[in-house]
């Protein structure tokens, strides 16, 4: 009789056991819901599920066809874990192409938890696809505005006005710049050019070589050959006997030819 009793208890005291375990794993909870249920034709509709469990775990959805609903994407969110709760989320995006009141019914959910397989039925959801507003085209044409009387009409004098002072702001850059030119100090005009004042310091017995430098470079002047290298003696060559008198001849036979 105590065999018989012990052989009775056995598997109580397992399930006694095994009870706080099952309770702390929570049986994964399934959402299901569609964003929006009123729509119109051609607008975009989500269906989204979501599944928390404290364990992880997958899930798919085995979606059937419906006629009026065209599938476009479908794209499944990073699982996510927080106070020890996994998420997990999959959204299908439809396009419904016809009026009317639709049930997307049979959608199956095929749940796995490391090597447990289950499937559960999902409740059956409802899409109202609205209609937009008909009307019809008439062949009578449009009635003419009304008459504006002549009070009525924009007066010209703020047109004028506004032209006054668009005119203003396109010619007060102009003006300050010329004001700002007035007030710099005139430049000297009369200032000898880069031979002449060659030709003055030759005068004095004096040869600037960086002057004959600058003329060398100078692009705009048109220079002889022979008077180059005679510049370029001057100032290059250290046993050149070039004086400044025999220079200034040089210089004055250029300037003539």
């Amino acid at each position: 009789m105590g065999r018989r009793l012990n052989h009775l208890l056995a598997p109580c005291w397992l399930l006694a056991l095994l009870l706080p375990l099952l309770l702390q794993a929570k049986v994964p909870d399934l959402h299901v819901w569609l964003e929006p249920t009123i729509c119109g034709p051609g607008d975009i509709v989500e269906l989204h599920a979501q599944m928390e469990a404290t364990e992880f775990a997958e899930f798919d959805l085995q979606i059937p066809k419906h006629d009026s609903l065209v599938l476009i994407d479908q794209h499944r969110t990073p699982v996510a874990y927080l106070s020890g709760t996994y998420t997990m989320k999959s959204t299908w995006t439809f396009q419904p192409i016809e009026p009317g009141a639709m049930q997307i019914e049979g959608i199956r959910a095929t749940i796995q938890r490391g090597e447990q397989s289950s499937v559960e039925s999902v409740a059956t959801l409802l899409l109202q696809v609205e209609t937009g507003s008909v009307t019809t085209d008439s062949e009578d044409p449009l009635p003419l505005p009304a008459a504006i009387a002549p009070d009525a009409l924009p007066s010209k004098k703020p047109i004028l006005w506004i032209l006054i002072a668009v005119g203003a702001l396109l010619t007060l850059p102009f003006f300050m710049r010329r004001r700002t030119l007035m007030k710099r100090p005139h430049r000297n005009d009369t200032a000898p050019a880069p031979l002449a004042e060659l030709e003055t310091g030759l005068a004095s017995h004096q040869i600037d070589r960086a002057l004959i430098a600058e003329i060398l470079n100078n692009p705009t002047l048109q220079l002889s050959g022979e008077f180059r290298a005679k510049l370029e003696a001057a100032i290059y060559r250290k046993n050149d006997l070039t004086n400044a008198d025999t220079l200034l001849i040089s210089l004055r036979q250029e300037r003539t030819k």
